[in-house]
């Protein structure tokens, strides 16, 4: 019999997730030497795992104490890798009989001994049992995780991964870490996870070491509150401040081939490196960190210029081409250079934090950052323009496709870091052509307008502006003033916006999806006006912002209850339309509304609905299924209806469809009718009845359909009530053989039979 609280020795509880190999009588080890056994086992009274009893003999009895670990012994432990194969287990007894094991650390050495009735947890493991603290893991980057990947600290090795959950959405993955209970000091808030896995480039082979024992990860500790959840980055951090050193960062519209690592050089002297690359919430620009070493700190100021100085700069057009490099290690793996302009008052020394524009090239770090005023004689403008396209200095302004000057320089809007101030000079004998009311665009590259309906039309101003950009101009009537040198102008993106009095507006869509700039707006197939950009929110929320114009004869949609929604190609069996976007790409639609003039809308990718007359009800079903928008619902094979559209129940359990049954058939519906899916093809067989194929229609099963039936009154009781606007019906999978019989007489609405009555 068992042994109990009355018997010398100790008697202890574990409590374990299951049971797993260990039976009764199984042993129980200290350093391999039996000093007990297993006397019972059973279900927790929670029912989520078991308590195993076990005795304990009396002269081993003191080797139980508070912070004592036990773990599973049973089996053989197997475990291979470059350095070889391990074949671990306690005894031939533990692997056939199964067995536990128990051991206390040092720093639970000298707490008491436990009575008899205490309870422990059973590790599934020795080295469970051993690492002890459990943490969560969440990797930025899924990819590359493995089961025991070990968790460095200086070399050595202070946990590892246990466990690899995937979420049920299959888009994330947490792991469940085991950490080695002498580093608990480092697992705080402060302290910073990232993977370690060999890196290949231009520059070299960089963390070799983990190319032949494997990916892992390693932790750089910090301060803070105690702490069980970490993220691990999926490249190093960057340095921290405490880091002797200038911290600071760069603000680019791209990142171009500049990577971590890249060398920041000072008359091509290595003065620092990149500490990282990431885009900024808004993802209008590329943030880099970057570091410069102590000694060489005080060459940055306030002022400083740093450019782009990777990879090869080709300038050129139909007058020739200039090649420069900045060297060959740049060439390859890139690299940032910089210099102080000295003929500017002398500036603090830059600090941590601070931040510095990335200029593309020397040519435009070198100019100061100022345009070029005064230095030609003529007319002197500024265009104002979102986006450069192929503009560039040297680029000519044209009227009536007759040079009359050029672009000096450009530059970003000092107050708003969208928009580019392009210098441009008129010549003097040209001067008088530009009014203050002129207007600019862009003839920059080739401008391709068409459909399938008109043909395409291919347009340029010229091979040199094809290769080198530009800019043309036309005052509309009547001309104003004769423009003061310094006047500003809007640089629209064609002909056709400019020559139009444009009024620009904004549309929020959820994604941008087939948007493109440049694509038309039209209205009753009429192009009233064309996106002019689309970028991520400023307020940083999801979805995109399209800037757009209306040309001056169709500013009446930009009213409040206007709706804008994206026409796009639709292929499918039932269906296709708008094919000609397949060639000509997507373009925005609008439908007018009423109300107070506005420049904001809300953008969909579906047209708004239309509301008919008729019975609209709903339609309750676990599944969407075949059912679309624009279904037909049937009665006796007749369409008397459609679907309006569908949605997700408050708590997404559930779909709910809603029908609109015309008017006419609208007393055909009452509470007690039934609905079921019509679509496709219902076929049933079998060995002594044969097949039967049944469908709603032909259209049915090509488009869809659901079907509803009324059941006649009962003997001397009236019939149900007519159903009303807002009732709600189950959809069912399919009808009962008994719903098919009814054929009550309901006498149907009066009014015009519809066009579809005769199918």
């Amino acid at each position: 019999p068992p042994k109990d609280d009355t018997d010398p020795g100790l008697i202890i509880k574990l409590r374990a997730d299951r049971l797993g190999s260990l039976n009764r009588g199984a042993p129980v080890y200290f350093r391999q030497i039996k000093v007990g056994e297993v006397q019972g086992h059973r279900i927790r009274e929670t029912e989520d795992g078991v308590v195993i009893t076990v005795y304990i003999e009396e002269q081993y009895k003191h080797l139980v104490r508070r912070g004592t670990r036990f773990w599973n012994a049973s089996g053989i432990n197997v475990e291979a890798g470059l350095s070889g194969v391990k074949v671990k287990t306690e005894s031939v007894a533990a692997l056939l009989s199964g067995g536990v094991s128990f051991y206390t650390p040092e720093t639970a050495r000298n707490s008491p001994p436990v009575p008899s009735g205490t309870a422990f947890r059973l590790y599934p493991d020795f080295e469970t049992a051993e690492a002890g603290i459990k943490v969560s893991l969440h990797p930025q980057n899924n990819a590359g995780f493995k089961k025991d990947t070990p968790i460095m600290l200086d070399g050595i090795e202070i946990g590892h991964i246990r466990e690899i959950n995937i979420g049920t959405g299959l888009d994330k993955i947490t792991t469940e870490a085991e950490f080695d209970p002498r580093v608990r000091d480092i697992l705080n808030s402060g302290s910073v996870f990232w993977r370690v896995k060999p890196r290949f480039g231009l520059n070299g082979i960089s963390d070799l070491t983990s190319l032949l024992s494997g990916e892992y990860i390693t932790v750089r500790p910090g301060k803070g509150k105690p702490a069980t959840e970490f993220t691990v980055l999926d490249e190093p951090p960057i340095l921290s401040t405490d880091v002797p050193g200038l911290h600071f960062q760069f603000h680019a519209k791209d990142k171009g081939s500049i990577d971590r690592g890249t060398k920041i050089t000072y008359k091509k002297v290595e003065v620092g490196t990149v500490q990282a690359c990431h885009l900024d919430k808004s993802g209008d620009f590329v943030i880099i960190d970057a570091y410069i070493e102590p000694q060489y700190s005080y060459l940055v100021r306030k002022n400083t210029r740093f450019w782009n100085a990777s990879g090869l700069e080709l300038k050129g057009g139909v007058s020739g081409f200039k090649l420069k490099t900045e060297s060959a290690a740049s060439l390859l793996v890139g690299g940032i250079s910089f210099f102080t302009p000295t003929d500017e008052p002398r500036e603090p020394r830059a600090k941590n934090g601070d931040i510095f524009p990335l200029y593309e090239d020397i040519d435009a770090a070198t100019d100061n950052g100022k345009l070029l005023r005064g230095n030609k004689p003529g007319l002197h403008i500024v265009i104002r323009t979102h986006d450069l396209d192929s503009l560039a200095v040297g680029s000519a302004v044209l009227y009536n496709r007759i040079k009359v000057g050029e672009i000096d320089d450009y530059r970003l809007d000092p107050d708003d870091d969208t928009t580019i101030e392009v210098q441009a000079h008129i010549e003097p004998k040209y001067a008088h052509l530009v009014h203050a009311n002129s207007r600019f665009w862009d003839v920059s590259g080739v401008s391709v307008r068409g459909g399938l309906r008109n043909g395409i039309k291919i347009k340029t101003e010229s091979i040199k502006t094809l290769l080198n950009g530009g800019v043309a101009f036309f005052t509309p009537e009547p001309a104003g003033p004769t423009a003061r040198d310094g006047a500003e102008f809007s640089l629209f993106d064609d002909e056709q916006s400019a020559r139009h009095n444009s009024f620009p507006i904004r549309i929020l869509f959820d994604k941008a999806t087939g948007l493109a700039v440049g694509a038309p707006i039209r209205y009753q197939d009429v192009i009233v006006g064309r996106v002019t950009d689309v970028a991520l929110r400023p307020d940083q929320r999801p979805g995109v912002l399209v800037r757009a114009n209306l040309h001056g004869d169709a500013a009446f949609l930009a009213r409040e209850n206007s709706r804008f929604w994206v026409v796009a190609p639709a292929l499918g069996i039932s269906k296709v339309e708008n094919l000609d976007t397949v060639v000509t790409g997507r373009y925005l639609r609008v439908r007018p509304g009423g109300g107070a003039g506005t420049s904001r809308f809300q953008g969909s990718f579906t047209p708004p609905p239309t509301e008919t007359a008729g019975l609209k009800i709903n339609v309750i079903s676990d599944a969407l299924g075949s059912v679309r928008k624009g279904n037909p619902v049937y009665y006796r094979q007749i369409p008397v209806g459609e679907v309006l559209d569908y949605h997700l129940g408050d708590e997404a359990d559930k779909v709910i469809i809603r029908l609109n049954i015309e008017p006419r058939y609208a007393p055909l519906v009452h509470e007690d009718s039934m609905f079921w899916n019509a679509s496709g093809i219902n076929v049933k067989a079998g060995i002594f009845s044969g097949v039967r194929i049944r469908t709603e229609s032909l259209e049915s099963i090509i488009a869809g359909g659901i079907a509803f039936a009324t059941p006649p009154a009962a003997k001397d009781q009236p019939p149900a009530p007519a159903a009303t606007d807002g009732c709600t019906f189950t959809l069912h999978k399919e009808a009962e053989p008994e719903w098919l019989g009814w054929s009550p007489r309901i006498p149907l609405a009066a009014g015009d039979v519809p066009s579809g009555g005769g199918r």
